[in-house]
């Protein structure tokens, strides 16, 4: 998870990820345990700790599933977790495209057209993106 802000370079992320984790007594145990189930694809099981953590209320926790989602092509888990993190960010447009390139990654054009149309009704507006090729 860590790795995916950093390069991004989104240091200052890095750092309230994981002073908001320790905040709320996420031990390095729980992350270390956590992280690799997550990155193998064991969505269901990564999800499951999610809800039983204590952070089923932390987007962060939640928009990391979604894109291990995408990876593993689990566009039933990946509509859960992107829900779960537009109610709690409903103007974060990240998880909206996650969620809109799962769909499209399927095939599943109708949904990932849903998901524009959502963005558009709730006024959310997806960031560009920076190259610094």
């Amino acid at each position: 998870m860590h790795e995916a802000y950093v390069v991004r370079s989104r240091k200052v992320d890095v750092r309230s990820v994981f002073k908001e984790l320790f905040s709320r007594r996420f031990s390095r145990h729980d992350f270390e345990k956590w992280a690799p189930i997550n990155r193998a694809g064991r969505l269901a099981e990564a999800e499951n700790f999610i809800l039983a953590s204590g952070f089923k209320n932390n987007p962060i926790m939640w928009r990391a599933l979604l894109s291990s989602c995408r990876v593993y092509k689990d566009t039933v888990a990946g509509k859960r977790a992107a829900m779960k993190v537009i109610e709690l960010e409903p103007q974060d447009s990240s998880s909206y495209v996650l969620l809109h390139n799962i769909y499209a990654d399927a095939a599943l054009e109708p949904l990932a057209a849903r998901i524009r149309e959502l963005m558009q009704q709730r006024g959310v507006r997806k960031e560009p993106g920076l190259s610094w090729i």
